[in-house]
């Protein structure tokens, strides 16, 4: 357990996990910003389906993951 601050840099993130309704909220925070190509964060709600994480993980699109 840690209390207070925790502070980290984008590139320490592996996966933020948070509902699916919030997600927006979530996208600019886990896009790195500059110049070069954006690293993402993949955006995981826990309580998708072992088939849908993967699918996210793996980059499949948004609006193909809802036919997994």
């Amino acid at each position: 357990r840690h209390r207070g601050d925790l502070p980290f840099k984008l590139e320490e993130i592996a996966v933020i996990l948070c509902p699916e309704d919030d997600m927006a909220t979530f996208e600019n925070v886990a896009r790195s910003p500059g110049p070069e190509p954006a690293r993402r964060v993949p955006l995981i709600d826990p309580r998708w389906g072992l088939e849908h994480i993967i699918a996210a993980l793996a980059g499949v699109p948004e609006e193909d993951r809802h036919s997994v």
